[in-house]
């Protein structure tokens, strides 16, 4: 069984939108064969599921729109909608469908546009806008590209059937950062997704979104489309999970910003899960996870890789690496620019009511307060007897700050920071670094660096965000060049 998953970057042309047809016909047509002849091969049933994202740009205007509308703009917010209505129709009528199938489409687009209105006219007469409320907005994103992908393979004869993500991806009601309850996913994976695979389906659902026992929708990071697929995989037992992306694959730095990157053809899933995590923008930061905790018998693989012209070979990620290197040895570069550093510490009014003899304990908890979605996805952090400094994603600041404040903590921001972090393969965690952080504190001696940490497999410098790209060339010139 293949599970495959499409940016939104991929999918936002007509061109696009043919080469994945193409791919999912071929794909299925061998899966097919296989059914056919019963041939399941460690009792997996074949089969293709498709996993989408929202046509690019789409889930940052609908953002866009939740806070014009919590500000009192729906006029703006309005005008947002308009366009993405207009975009996803384009593309409708690029695809050459029946007249039938066309108009279908577009009242299934109005009526997702009806549903965003009114949460714009709810936000806009209370102005507030909550987490639940926000998941509500971005998930319409993913539901536009449902209706136009279903349209597009369905005109060209391929056996589609809808699977509502939200019923299958079962989360926490942490909105906007939901966690996954794998044991859930897999129970429902095999209730609804399963028997449509014995049918010959091709089964179309969505990433980013998913929904809590209750029916209530939420989203699990922004770019979680990569990690809903890998969920998905991982519970249906598939061969191959291929995240289709705009570049062909991981490389030693982005290659937007160093047109010298290298591709990386092979990374364990313990790599792919820290790299991810250190800001490389081709995964996800937790899209390997689920598949770390396959047992010794399954043996999915992972790749990365760009549809056009034609399929490449892109990076394969799986359970092993081959030999274990002898010295350690840099595999990649990532750089993380939109981070923020905050030091938090509770307020004065707090801490006077505390006895002295108490004050220990408070300090061995002193991190209790911090969302746990903070700690579980910061960067960084550390404390020390006064305050707790963590560094984060800028576009979570929102729901940090709000959480900070409510569980009264004081906070202090810093200005703009990047971490630029480079992964390092070794035998064990043993193995001295010191050759390679001296290598790379020389190379980046004319910049002003802010810390140097040991994290994990990697050594992260941050650094000023204006310098960062510089620095993040400087650095791949040194190991990679």
């Amino acid at each position: 069984m293949l599970v495959y998953k499409f940016g939104g970057a991929t999918t936002r042309t007509a061109r696009g939108l043919e080469r994945m047809r193409d791919l999912i016909r071929s794909a299925h047509t061998e899966e097919l064969r296989k059914l056919k002849r019963k041939r399941s091969p460690g009792g997996v049933t074949p089969g293709v599921v498709v996993v989408i994202s929202a046509i690019g740009h789409t889930t940052r205007r609908l953002r866009s729109i939740a806070e014009d509308a919590e500000a009192g703009r729906s006029i703006f917010a309005g005008g947002t909608l308009e366009r993405i209505i207009e975009r996803h129709t384009q593309l409708a009528e690029s695809l050459d469908l029946s007249d039938r199938t066309y108009e279908r489409t577009i009242k299934k687009f109005h009526a997702i546009a009806k549903e965003v209105a009114s949460l714009v006219e709810g936000v806009t007469i209370t102005r507030e806008l909550s987490p639940r409320t926000l998941d509500q907005f971005l998930a319409k994103g993913e539901q536009f590209a449902t209706y136009l992908i279903a349209a597009a393979l369905s005109e060209d004869g391929l056996p589609v059937e809808v699977c509502d993500a939200r019923n299958i991806v079962i989360t926490n009601a942490n909105f906007t950062s939901a966690l996954p309850d794998t044991i859930a996913i897999s129970e429902k994976a095999e209730e609804i997704i399963l028997p449509l695979l014995h049918e010959g389906k091709i089964i179309l659902t969505q990433g980013f979104i998913g929904g809590t026992r209750e029916g209530e929708t939420t989203t699990m990071g922004s770019e979680s489309s990569d990690l809903s697929a890998t969920l998905i995989g991982k519970a249906l037992h598939a061969k191959e999970i291929v995240i289709w992306k705009s570049v062909p694959g991981i490389f030693t730095a982005d290659p937007e910003l160093v047109p010298k990157a290298k591709p990386i053809r092979h990374l364990s899933f313990e790599e792919a899960d820290e790299i991810g995590r250190r800001g490389v923008r081709a995964l996800f930061h937790d899209v390997a996870r689920p598949l770390l905790e396959q047992s010794i018998d399954e043996h999915t693989t992972l790749r990365v890789t760009a549809p056009a012209p034609k399929p490449l070979r892109g990076t394969t990620i799986s359970r092993t690496t081959g030999n274990p290197v002898r010295s350690p040895k840099p595999i990649a570069l990532a750089l993380e620019q939109n981070i923020a550093t905050i030091y938090v510490r509770k307020s004065q009014n707090m801490k006077s009511k505390r006895k002295a003899d108490k004050q220990k304990q408070w300090l061995h908890k002193r991190t209790e307060g911090i969302p746990s979605f903070a700690l579980n996805r910061a960067f960084y952090y550390w404390a020390s007897d006064t305050e707790i400094t963590i560094c984060f994603r800028r576009d979570e600041r929102r729901p940090l700050f709000r959480a900070l404040k409510d569980a009264g903590y004081e906070i202090q921001e810093e200005r703009p920071l990047a971490a630029l972090s480079l992964l390092v393969r070794t035998r064990d965690a043993a193995q001295d670094l010191t050759a390679i952080r001296e290598r790379l504190l020389r190379s980046l001696r004319r910049f002003s660096l802010r810390a140097l940490l040991p994290v994990e497999s990697s050594i992260v410098v941050l650094v000023d965000e204006k310098t960062s790209v510089d620095a993040l060339r400087r650095l791949h010139k040194e190991f990679f060049e």
